[in-house]
């Protein structure tokens, strides 16, 4: 059931995510989402992603933590 509504929640944000520049939907192994602005990037030797979420905040996230990375437009 949870899994459904964190889909529910995703299909929203991607309604009202408007126009602008390339925004990603990354959502974790745990049942988090992130919203981003702009393509998140990959420290290959770390093994983290870095993104900015839509408040401006740089968040760095496992890459193996990372469950579904899409763009959304």
């Amino acid at each position: 059931m949870r899994r459904v509504m964190m889909w529910i929640l995703a299909a929203a944000l991607l309604a009202v995510a408007g126009c602008g520049s390339a925004r990603y939907l990354v959502l974790t192994t745990d049942c988090h989402y992130y919203l981003t602005k702009g393509k998140p990037s990959l420290d290959t030797k770390a093994g983290m992603y870095t993104i900015e979420d839509r408040s401006g905040q740089e968040l760095m996230i496992k890459k193996d933590d990372v469950k579904v990375m899409e763009r959304i437009d």
